[in-house]
């Protein structure tokens, strides 16, 4: 029996010694903001930094990578290019197809359920506020809305992408039509909020995108809109610094899809582009697929490990 007691002993001191989850980090290493500037042609977005219009996105390409990003797996419209830049996964597995083609995503596969998973409830907290009513919303099924209203085949329309995942958000902040005006404070008071808190904020302007479309990629009013994506991001980056959490914080910056060249459309627009102050990014080129699994990685989570298997890969 003594000698029974003793194994004991020793199994439990040994399983003390060992954490559950070795190699797991107790906590995210750092705080992550993935912002949407909604609509944003690539070359557009080249010509704006060329003139010196864009210094808060210029200054955050430097202090680590700026690089070109494609779109290969979908249509370029707001939908599908969301879907894909906050899970990593295909229309295939997503259900997302197009602003027309839908349902809501599957339960476990965003971003934001996947460092909840790992991080715990308590361990992280997860934000989306977006400036989008529809294609970037979480309405359950129902009459069909807008343009969908027209559609012969069905007489509704089934819920929205973020249905589903917002159930698994510490904060849902969407469903609402807004510009930057609205969107911009409101992301900083998440900021002073949860600064004390590891956080995934994930932030949409929408403002290029209804201006392009309002009044054409060559517009004034289409580069004011980016212009405006590019006055928050200073104020974002400038509240973190006077929050502390600067130095623990990865800002990446990007966009669901581009826009038609001279057009109010982006019927065939995949050429985005993506911005951010991870030193880590050695990559000088990108798929929109690659964004996710780059952003888990970074915070310690190995994207090789999830399920199903992701399609892209790191930046790294």
């Amino acid at each position: 029996m003594k000698k029974k007691m003793i194994i004991v002993l020793s199994i439990l001191v040994i399983s003390a010694a060992v954490p559950v989850h070795a190699g797991t980090p107790v906590k995210p290493p750092y705080n992550i903001i993935l912002i949407s500037w909604d609509g944003v042609q690539r070359n557009h977005l080249n010509e704006l930094l060329a003139a010196g219009k864009l210094p808060n996105l210029k200054a955050l390409g430097a202090e680590g990578k700026m690089i070109p990003v494609e779109v290969t797996t979908h249509q370029t419209d707001t939908k599908a290019g969301h879907t894909q830049m906050l899970t990593g996964y295909k229309p295939e597995t997503t259900g997302v197809y197009n602003n027309a083609k839908f349902n809501a995503i599957p339960e476990g596969l965003s971003l934001f359920e996947r460092f909840e998973s790992q991080f715990g409830a308590e361990g992280i907290v997860t934000i989306a506020l977006t400036g989008k009513d529809g294609h970037i919303g979480s309405s359950p099924a129902g009459p069909c809305k807008g343009k969908l209203k027209k559609r012969k085949t069905k007489k509704m329309c089934p819920a929205e992408p973020w249905n589903l995942v917002k159930n698994h958000l510490d904060v849902w902040d969407g469903d609402k039509q807004r510009d930057a005006s609205e969107v911009g404070p409101a992301a900083l008071n998440y900021l002073r909020k949860f600064s004390g808190s590891p956080f995934f904020f994930f932030l949409h302007f929408s403002d290029p995108d209804h201006n392009g479309h309002r009044y054409g990629e060559n517009s004034d009013q289409y580069s004011n809109g980016i212009i405006t994506c590019d006055k928050w991001l200073g104020d974002v980056k400038r509240e973190l610094a006077e929050l502390g959490i600067s130095d623990r914080t990865l800002i990446y910056v990007t966009s669901d899809h581009g826009f038609d060249e001279g057009l109010r459309s982006h019927k065939n627009a995949p050429y985005v582009w993506l911005a951010t102050n991870d030193k880590r990014i050695k990559a000088d080129a990108a798929d929109q697929m690659d964004i996710a699994p780059t952003i888990l990685e970074r915070d310690g989570i190995p994207p090789e490990t999830m399920s199903p298997k992701m399609p892209g890969k790191t930046l790294f």
